[in-house]
């Protein structure tokens, strides 16, 4: 985003170096939509939304869908899209994943609420992390970051004692540059902000912000 003025408009946007949101086939073994008898909110039937958990429970650690509560104990949600796999962990020791394809922040608030709503329950010092990829290379990173403090305060006036807190998800190379712009943006806005204030190169975390493949 150069001003106020988007890198890339809504109707322009496209991503067709993004990952396929159901390539991944455990996409369909986990929670999602579309489905005829869910309603999120009011988001049109046609959204694409895969999660971890369906309200307080997951179903996705144990391969005979034995569940378990995510409700006890405080716990790292991952909030994201087509970049993330639709689960994190097994076995009980998870990291509750929530996608929607190409999602924006009002998007991922509604579909929080629908699960808050069916018995989630987020402890005490949980930590939301947002990785809203496809979002941040359409809307720049300006304006993603206006959306994200927007959303984090909203979901601390909800859940007072949780922690949010934005980061980058693992992306592909060969997106276009006005997207990668918005990428870089961000991530030396984290840099500065989590990695430390020294010089780049005196910085070994940053070695490990890069494309995944």
């Amino acid at each position: 985003m150069m001003g106020n003025t988007e890198a890339v408009t809504r109707e322009e946007f496209t991503c067709d170096k993004a990952p396929n949101f159901w390539s991944d086939p455990r996409s369909k073994s986990v929670w999602h939509t579309p489905r005829p008898s869910v309603v999120i909110g009011d988001l049109p039937p046609s959204t694409e939304v895969t999660s971890s958990f369906h309200g307080g429970s997951c179903h996705s650690c144990f391969p005979d869908k034995q569940s378990h509560s995510i409700n006890n104990n405080k716990q790292i949600f991952i909030l994201g899209d087509e970049f993330l796999p639709p689960k994190i962990g097994a076995r009980g020791r998870c990291c509750p994943v929530m996608r929607v394809h190409q999602g924006s922040f009002d998007q991922h608030k509604q579909v929080l609420l629908f699960h808050l709503r069916g018995k989630l329950r987020i402890r005490d010092g949980s930590i939301l992390v947002i990785m809203l990829t496809s979002h941040l290379m359409k809307v720049g990173f300006h304006k993603y970051q206006s959306e994200f403090k927007s959303f984090a305060s909203w979901a601390r006036c909800l859940m007072p004692s949780i922690i949010v807190m934005p980061s980058i998800a693992p992306f592909n190379t060969g997106h276009d540059l006005a997207h990668l712009i918005s990428v870089s943006h961000l991530f030396h806005s984290l840099q500065g902000e989590f990695l430390g204030k020294g010089p780049v190169d005196n910085d070994m975390s940053y070695v490990l912000w890069r494309p995944l493949y």
